[in-house]
């Protein structure tokens, strides 16, 4: 005869070789259909894999290397040269919609511009003092105000570095840097 004990819910616990054998033979049922909807997922995602659009890698040159995106330990937005084309965003002044961060500000006239990252920029119309944010374009720093109202021409992509710059970029990037 087999023992019996009272459980936790008042209800008695057989201790015994039929709930030992009843234990056992439900974990093989649940084993055998962990491993059978296991085997339904790997056959679907792999039909999912094969048709799903792969993103294109987009390599930045924000320390002065290429390398990806992902990888770049600094905050960066990167706008395409392509979609620069498609928006008709050809002066500095029309990419401030499309970067978090930075702004621009206009004066009385193009020496009284200049660009804020993060919030932080310089408000002068004196031609000596040197912006915050540096703006670099085809390898050229622009370091006064109101250069950078120039054109974008032919231009492969537009990097926006935020924070503090130096480093790379010398004085004038204590803000961040706009670089072609």
């Amino acid at each position: 005869m087999q023992s019996q004990q009272w459980g936790t819910l008042g209800r008695p616990q057989f201790t015994g070789r039929r709930s030992a054998l009843a234990l056992g033979i439900a974990s093989v049922i649940g084993a055998l259909a962990c491993s059978v909807q296991a085997a339904e997922t790997t056959s679907s995602d792999t039909q999912s894999a094969d048709s799903a659009p792969t993103l294109k890698a987009v390599t930045v040159t924000a320390t002065r290397r290429e390398e990806s995106l992902q990888k770049v330990p600094v905050a960066v937005s990167v706008i395409d040269g392509e979609q620069l084309e498609r928006d008709n965003r050809n002066n500095v002044s029309s990419i401030v919609q499309q970067v978090p961060t930075l702004n621009f500000r206009t004066g009385a006239s193009n020496k009284d511009t200049s660009l804020f990252v993060r919030g932080v920029g310089t408000i002068s119309t004196s031609p000596g003092v040197e912006p915050s944010v540096s703006t670099v374009i085809d390898g050229v720093a622009l370091g006064r105000p109101g250069q950078a109202t120039l054109d974008l021409l032919d231009v492969e992509r537009i990097e926006v570095l935020r924070g503090p710059q130096g480093t790379l970029f010398g004085k004038n990037a204590s803000a961040g840097v706009l670089w072609d």
